[in-house]
């Protein structure tokens, strides 16, 4: 059983005699995907696939990585990905991200390999 924080959910905040719960607006912070895929949007740009903490965008252009830390998320760009359009696309998301509360941080580029007809390897290459 997930258990909610006081931030998570807000319900009827600030009742006083004169107002019932009916008057408050339901708050339900955004998952972290959904925030991504605003931000995603936002380039022009879609998030294609999902898996564990992986998240794929216009099928293989870059990845993001959810981290332990809440509102930072990495992302790693395709070897494959041209240096401009990299430059051109972060610098896109980077002031998205800022607008939803979100550090995104460029953490280097990736490599897709198929193991077998269902499963693919990722490896990753971090900048150093």
């Amino acid at each position: 059983m997930t258990q909610l924080e006081k931030e998570d959910l807000t319900l009827c905040p600030n009742l006083g005699k004169e107002t019932g719960c009916d008057d408050q607006e339901l708050v339900i912070p955004l998952s972290p995907l959904s925030l991504m895929m605003e931000i995603t949007n936002a380039a022009g740009l879609e998030v294609t696939y999902q898996y564990d903490d992986l998240v794929f965008v216009s099928h293989n252009l870059f990845i993001y990585k959810f981290t332990e830390t809440g509102r930072k998320v990495d992302i790693f760009f395709n070897k494959d990905c041209e240096a401009d359009a990299e430059q051109r696309l972060m610098k896109t998301l980077l002031v998205a991200a800022e607008d939803k509360g979100i550090t995104l941080s460029k953490q280097g580029h990736y490599t897709l390999s198929e193991t077998d007809e269902e499963n693919i390897s990722i490896n990753f290459l971090e900048d150093s």
